[in-house]
């Protein structure tokens, strides 16, 4: 008995080292596990904060988008609102070189009307010189006339 006694305590020893050994293992697999966790948890932390980065970047990116259209359009509206100043400075500028063209014919009216007076002027002065030679010819022989016929009136008086 005493033989089994031993021989069972063996046994018992053997499998209370087992029972350790195996104890052991499944502690240092449960720390590689709990390790692993760990690693998963920062991992899933870590990917959990890009994708809140990456929300945020795209955010960003549509908020860009769509201030760059209104920018667009506000380039497009500026674009025609030029055109537009364009055409009515491209109508002015025809109607200015219309009225430079009629200025510029009527300023040549206006000196051949200035050079047509000056002659008709020129006119009137040599008609008022001849007209002052005939009358000054016409009251000389008035006065020709009028000495002329004193002296005749007294002959005739006396007569």
């Amino acid at each position: 008995q005493v033989h089994e006694n031993v021989k069972r305590t063996k046994d018992l020893n053997q499998q209370e080292s087992e029972v350790r050994d195996k104890q052991a293992s499944l502690a240092q697999q449960m720390a590689e596990v709990e390790a692993k966790v760990k690693a998963h948890a920062a991992a899933q932390e870590a990917y959990a904060k890009q994708v809140n980065e990456l929300v945020a970047a795209q955010e960003a990116v549509a908020t860009e988008s769509v201030r760059l259209e209104v920018m667009q359009q506000e380039i497009v509206d500026k674009r025609a609102e030029l055109t537009a100043q364009e055409k009515e400075l491209t109508a002015r500028e025809k109607k200015a070189s219309k009225d430079l063209a009629s200025a510029a014919r009527q300023v040549d009216e206006n000196v051949k009307k200035t050079a047509e007076l000056a002659r008709l002027e020129a006119e009137l002065k040599e008609g008022k010189q001849v007209l002052a030679e005939q009358l000054a010819d016409a009251s000389a022989q008035l006065k020709a006339a009028a000495a002329t016929r004193e002296p005749h009136a007294k002959q005739v008086k006396e007569l």
